[in-house]
């Protein structure tokens, strides 16, 4: 999403948006990806990023993730589904916080935040019931056809 919003932005353009993408390739551990990133989530050992949809899609892989914080109201502009996702994601605002992070957390292993990740994705990303998702729809909906509800249903 972001190449077409920098394109259409009047202080950017194609031109300038195109050399911005470009210079991605000449970072030592740097790269862009446009299209599906589901590998390189999985492949990766942990995140570094500003990406509000990241937080909680990051968070499907358990590994630990750094989102930077650039404007101090983001926290107040999200439901509570995207602050316990941010809660669960390390934070930093400063250069020296984020080599702090890759140093400790990803190269030392030392990862307090470990457990909140857990707890997250047990939480609000696993399906409930021990189910899948599409388990967990077709009961609800046999069950309203029925008239009744499942007993773990909150409705649709």
């Amino acid at each position: 999403m972001l190449r077409p919003k920098l394109e259409a932005h009047p202080n950017w353009g194609v031109d300038r948006t195109n050399a911005y993408f470009a210079s991605w390739d000449k970072f030592e551990n740097g790269q862009v990806v446009e299209g599906d990133y589901v590998d390189l989530f999985l492949a990766s050992d942990a995140l570094v990023h500003d990406s509000i949809s990241f937080i909680a899609e990051y968070g499907y892989t358990l590994k630990p993730s750094l989102f930077l914080v650039r404007d101090e109201t983001i926290p107040r502009k999200f439901n509570e589904f995207g602050v316990m996702a941010l809660d669960a994601a390390y934070k930093a605002r400063t250069p020296e916080e984020i080599a702090t992070f890759i140093n400790d957390v990803v190269l030392l292993g030392r990862d307090p935040k470990q457990g909140d990740r857990q707890r997250f994705f047990e939480q609000q990303l696993t399906p409930p019931n021990g189910r899948s998702a599409t388990e967990n729809i077709l009961d609800d909906l046999v069950s309203s056809i029925r008239g009744r509800r499942h007993p773990n249903s909150k409705g649709i």
